[in-house]
């Protein structure tokens, strides 16, 4: 927050011509940079390393169908309802419209996040807690962070899955690619709103237009029968799950 305020700061006085999406991107990245800084500063004798691993990309392709059967049959229609409901005076905008914004969120977000979220918060509370409280703790702190609430009930979930995989896996590099999936499917479903759907949800056709319904049921189908094979899956799939507490 310190760097992104003082990213605006810095354009009202010195860049005032400058573009402020690349000014914003700047400052988004300095932040997390920052913010990995600050914790390998205070852990600098632990000697933390991250894992990017691909290892097990075989697991993939279900979570990326429960991740865009999430995003369009349940994420979306209650983002965009929860938007509209505090937001009624903001016309939405076409999310692929801006390669600064597109760059934020396919690429900057889901590295420094996942390392932030995962490889540091996540991997700590494991070497403490429970699986399930370390997990859903990390989750309820990543969602808290997205503050908005539009995006936290999307947000607490998806670290909720993000954190089981990296659980699983102890691969960061699996969970950015999944992230940065996940945000390319949420400007989709986006754009489909924003091409077919209305600013004001009054009916669920406004969510996508004539064929909501249909997308909305069959997407939140697909995604119950697909989580439930995927756990049933992840049940079978087994790693050493002790996490490796480096001491001086």
């Amino acid at each position: 927050m310190i760097f992104g305020s003082s990213g605006i700061l810095l354009k009202e006085i010195f860049l005032k011509n400058a573009n402020v999406e690349v000014v914003m991107l700047i400052s988004v990245g300095f932040s997390f940079l920052a913010v990995i800084a600050f914790i390998h500063l205070i852990n600098i004798k632990k000697k933390i390393t991250y894992n990017f691993s691909l290892k097990y990309i075989g697991l993939i392709p279900i979570p990326l169908i429960i991740l865009i059967t999430f995003q369009l049959g349940i994420y979306t229609p209650l983002s965009k309802l929860i938007f509209s409901f505090t937001n009624p005076d903001i016309i939405p905008l076409n999310p692929f419209s801006s390669i600064v914004s597109l760059l934020s969120s396919l690429i900057l977000a889901p590295i420094f996040e996942e390392i932030i979220f995962r490889g540091y918060i996540l991997r700590g509370f494991l070497s403490t807690y429970s699986p399930i409280k370390a997990i859903i703790s990390s989750a309820i702190i990543f969602g808290l962070v997205h503050f908005y609430p539009y995006q936290i009930i999307g947000a607490i979930p998806l670290g909720v899955f993000f954190g089981w995989i990296y659980y699983k896996t102890k691969s960061i590099g699996i969970t950015i690619i999944l992230h940065s999936f996940v945000n390319f499917i949420g400007l989709f479903s986006g754009w489909l709103h924003f091409k077919y759907g209305n600013q004001t949800i009054e009916s669920i056709s406004d969510i996508y237009g004539n064929y909501s319904i249909y997308m909305i049921i069959v997407a939140t189908a697909s995604f119950v029968i697909f989580l439930h094979r995927f756990i049933q899956k992840m049940k079978l799939f087994h790693v050493d799950n002790e996490i490796e507490i480096i001491t001086t």
